[in-house]
């Protein structure tokens, strides 16, 4: 019984995809929202490609912190699932099943609420706790009561499943008990435009991306460097990043005339946009206050 029969079971459970390039043979890796991670090559299935399991990808150091030192250099790039090798995309729910396989065949749920752990958004299906699922039962069906899964939830009242694969999917982490903003993608991973041509890091040559305040986010510095080239000689007022846009807006003076800048992942690139340019302090204004 496979943990993901579809794609739309898998989503939730995918904390970023990066392309290196091809500087190296692993040039893709998926991020998983239990600290597991797959390197692959543009076919990993292929006898000559590269395909490799790794786990431990915890927030601030392996994984995750190797990933956002290599994005602020400009050497990896987030990209969306459909800017993958359409042969890694059709054969990675498979993939990840076999890892999941052992697992779901092997763990059996508790057999009563008492033994079950109880669910925390961070569980992980290495740990040590209990398995915050125990068998409960429905109606009788020809004579005898189904067995269901009942997830258990101290603070949320318990959930109950037909399946113990349901169940195991409720349970899974997602992106934002697995890490901190800082180390999300700032693309959207599942955006359904058409693929965006892959880079080759040897002739677009990458451009690092400058370190800012520390308290600034990952993808807000790599939206903010952009920008410091259209507000040169300009006194920048107030900058933000703006969650629903999914964008950093600055706005900046020079003298009495104001501007209002957007700054913005499409595909690969971060691009700008000036709002408005030049105007009053009233219409910079209310061009923020429509953005905001």
């Amino acid at each position: 019984m496979p943990l993901f029969e579809t794609l739309d079971d898998m989503k939730s459970f995918v904390f970023c995809i990066t392309d290196n390039g091809g500087a190296t043979a692993d040039r893709f890796t998926i991020v998983f929202c239990d600290g597991d991670y797959f390197n692959s090559s543009m076919d990993p299935y292929s006898p000559v490609g590269v395909g490799m399991w790794g786990e431990g990808a915890a927030p601030k150091v392996d994984v995750l912190g190797s990933i956002k030192e290599r994005v602020l250099e400009g050497k990896e790039r987030f990209i969306r699932w459909t800017d993958l090798p359409l042969k890694i995309q059709m054969g990675m729910v498979g993939t990840v099943n076999v890892g999941w396989k052992d697992f779901i065949e092997k763990a059996p749920a508790c057999k009563s609420r008492e033994e079950a752990g109880n669910f925390d958004a961070r569980w992980r299906p290495n740990g040590d706790d209990p398995l915050p699922i125990y068998v409960t039962h429905g109606p009788f069906h020809y004579g005898e009561r189904e067995k269901t899964f009942t997830v258990r939830d101290d603070e949320h009242g318990d959930t109950t499943y037909p399946t113990f694969r349901e169940a195991v999917l409720h349970i899974l982490p997602d992106a934002h008990a697995y890490a901190p903003e800082e180390y999300h993608s700032p693309v959207d991973i599942w955006g359904l435009k058409d693929p965006v041509p892959l880079w080759d890091c040897e002739k677009d040559l990458p451009e690092p991306v400058e370190e800012l305040d520390e308290g600034v986010h990952t993808y807000e510095r790599a939206l903010m460097a952009p920008l410091k080239r259209w507000i040169a000689g300009r006194e920048v007022v107030t900058s933000r990043y703006v969650d629903n846009l999914g964008a950093m807006i600055v706005v900046a003076r020079d003298e009495d005339r104001f501007s209002v800048y957007r700054s913005f992942v499409i595909g690969h690139d971060v691009q700008v946009s000036a709002d408005i340019q030049d105007s009053s302090a009233d219409d910079a204004m209310r061009r923020l206050l429509e953005l905001f």
